[in-house]
């Protein structure tokens, strides 16, 4: 059964470093959109290796569905040279969800990455690599 996507996301490529915004929760409707969209714009990128940041907005759980395919997405960048990724959460009440959920699929899939608080943060990290 397929249902209407929930969440939102917005991506944004800048100097070969992509940065995806979102809003949840999400299902894997919208996880599914963001893998299409991405899988048009990871392969222009041109460098050896690549970053990114992704920005968290309110309550931004995955359904079980959702964290599966969001792993899946996640490989797909790793297989085109993701090297880290930057995650900051902003303003949310599950915060501890939203990290256990992510981090499950990072380290399932070995993929360097941080949590960050604010996006300055982030971008100044991304500078040190």
């Amino acid at each position: 059964m397929s249902f209407v996507a929930h969440g939102n996301y917005v991506i944004k490529n800048s100097d070969e470093q992509l940065v995806i915004e979102a809003s949840g929760p999400f299902n894997i409707e919208i996880i599914e959109k963001l893998d299409q969209a991405l899988k048009k714009l990871v392969p222009n990128f041109t460098h050896k290796t690549w970053h990114q940041i992704i920005i968290l907005h309110a309550e931004s759980i995955f359904t079980p569905e959702a964290e599966a395919a969001l792993c899946k997405t996640l490989k797909y960048r790793v297989d085109h040279s993701l090297a880290f990724s930057a995650v900051v959460i902003k303003t949310s009440t599950c915060n501890a969800l939203i990290e256990k959920q992510i981090s499950r699929c990072y380290k399932k899939l070995n993929i360097p990455y941080q949590f960050f608080k604010h996006t300055d943060e982030a971008k100044r990290k991304l500078k040190t690599l």
